[in-house]
C-alpha cells in the first residue's frame, strides 16, 4: 500500500460533504453522512437525521434551500475526507477484487501470504 492510501496520487480537493436532496421541486437540500447503510429507496442519513437521496455534488450550507441544521453541524464537525464518489469506488471496488484474489490463492501457493490482519489494514486505510 502507497502511503496516504490509494487515492493518495490524486490532486487535492476540499473536503466536503455529499449532497442530498428531501423533496420534490422545493425540497431541502441536505449533508449526507459519509458512511451508512442506503435504504430500499436509496436513501441515506444525514447530518440532521433524516434520509435523503444522493446528489451528485458538495453541499452548501449557504445557499437558501440548505438545511441549516445540516449546515451547522458541517461547520462543527468538517468532513475529514474529500467527496471523490467515482474515484473512491473503483478504488474500494479494485482493493477489494485484490484482497479475494489474495484469499483464494492463499490454500494453493507455496509462496509465502500476507496475513488477514495486513489485507485488511489496507482496506480500512483506503476508506
Amino acid at each position: 500500500m502507497r502511503p496516504g492510501g490509494p487515492l493518495a496520487h490524486l490532486r487535492h480537493r476540499r473536503s466536503a460533504y455529499e449532497q442530498g436532496h428531501i423533496g420534490f421541486a422545493r425540497g431541502k437540500d441536505h449533508a449526507l453522512r459519509p458512511s451508512g447503510i442506503v435504504d430500499g429507496s436509496e436513501r441515506r442519513l444525514t447530518l440532521c437525521g433524516l434520509l435523503a437521496r444522493a446528489v451528485p455534488r458538495e453541499f452548501s450550507g449557504w445557499l437558501e434551500e440548505s438545511c441549516k441544521t445540516c449546515d451547522r453541524v458541517s461547520e462543527v464537525r468538517p468532513p475529514g475526507r474529500q467527496v471523490r464518489l467515482s474515484a473512491d469506488l473503483a478504488a474500494l471496488r479494485s482493493l477489494l477484487d485484490g484482497a479475494a484474489v489474495e484469499f483464494s490463492r492463499r490454500e494453493h501457493s507455496p509462496h509465502p501470504q500476507r496475513g488477514a490482519g495486513e489485507i485488511l489494514a489496507d482496506l480500512l486505510l483506503a476508506v
